[in-house]
C-alpha cells in the first residue's frame, strides 16, 4: 500500500509540474487583447501622422480585430483625426504575422463634408492593401512588440 501511495503522489506531482510549467508558444501568447503602449509617429513625404489608442484582439480561430486613432499632424484640425477599425484573418509563421483584412472602416472624428470625403479616400487606399506582414520582435504574457519590415516602424502593446 505504501508503494502505491508513493507512486500515486509522484505521478500527481509530475503531471502537475508538466501541465503548468510548459512554456506557451508564440501562437498561444498572441491570443487575447492588447493595448498600444505608446504613440507611433510616422514621417514620410513631408507629412507626419500618429497612431494612438490602438487595440488588437487575436482569437484562437485565426481572426483578429483592431482599432486605433490615426491623426495627421500637418492638416487643419477638422480633417485631421480618423478612427480606424478592421477585422482580419491572421497566420503566424515563426515570428512572421500576416493579416488579411476582411473588413475595414474609417470614420472621421470630426464629421463634416471634407473629413467624410477624406475618410472615404483613406478607406479606398487602405482597402487595396489586402495582406500586411509584421514581425514579432518579442512577446511574453504581458508585452507584444511588432515591427513593420517595410517601414521599420515598431509598435509596442501591453496585455489588456
Amino acid at each position: 500500500m505504501r508503494y502505491f501511495t508513493l507512486t500515486t503522489l509522484t505521478a500527481a506531482v509530475l503531471l502537475t509540474a508538466c501541465g503548468s510549467g510548459a512554456p506557451k508558444t508564440q501562437a498561444q501568447l498572441l491570443i487575447g487583447e492588447w493595448d498600444q503602449a505608446e504613440p507611433v509617429v510616422i514621417s514620410q513625404n513631408g507629412s507626419t501622422l500618429s497612431l494612438t489608442d490602438g487595440e488588437l484582439d487575436f482569437y484562437k480561430n485565426g481572426t483578429s480585430d483592431s482599432e486605433g486613432l490615426l491623426t495627421f499632424q500637418d492638416v487643419p484640425a477638422q480633417i485631421a483625426a480618423y478612427r480606424i477599425r478592421s477585422t482580419a484573418n491572421y497566420v503566424l509563421n515563426g515570428s512572421t504575422l500576416s493579416e488579411t483584412t476582411t473588413n475595414l472602416s474609417v470614420m472621421p472624428v470630426d464629421s463634416n463634408p471634407d473629413s467624410l470625403q477624406m475618410a472615404s479616400g483613406l478607406t479606398n487606399m487602405m482597402g487595396t492593401v489586402e495582406t500586411s506582414t509584421l514581425e514579432i520582435v518579442s512577446i511574453d504574457k504581458d508585452r507584444l512588440v511588432l515591427r513593420d519590415p517595410k517601414s521599420d516602424v515598431v509598435m509596442t502593446y501591453n496585455r489588456d
